[in-house]
């Protein structure tokens, strides 16, 4: 089962300065940035395989299938991104 894991994929507690232009790159106290921009994160605790669909409505119609397979044993975290 899902649950809340924070506002973005990122530790709790890390600070982020988002860029605001090309010559201001951003910063997440070391952390990868782009992990700030995945937003509305749940997570799950994952000891089996398991295969996961997303589905367009747009046309055209495309399909993204995810098989996880391994390690058995850990977490799963699902967000939003632009």
């Amino acid at each position: 089962m899902l649950q809340s894991y924070g506002p973005m994929l990122l530790p709790p507690g890390v600070a982020v300065t988002y860029p605001t232009g090309e010559s201001v790159k951003g910063d997440a106290q070391g952390h990868n940035l782009g992990y700030a921009f995945i937003r509305s994160v749940r997570q799950a605790n994952v000891q089996s395989p398991w295969i996961l669909n997303f589905q367009s409505n747009a046309s055209p119609k495309a399909t993204v299938r995810i098989h996880r397979l391994s390690p058995m044993d850990g977490t799963q975290f699902v967000g939003q991104a632009p």
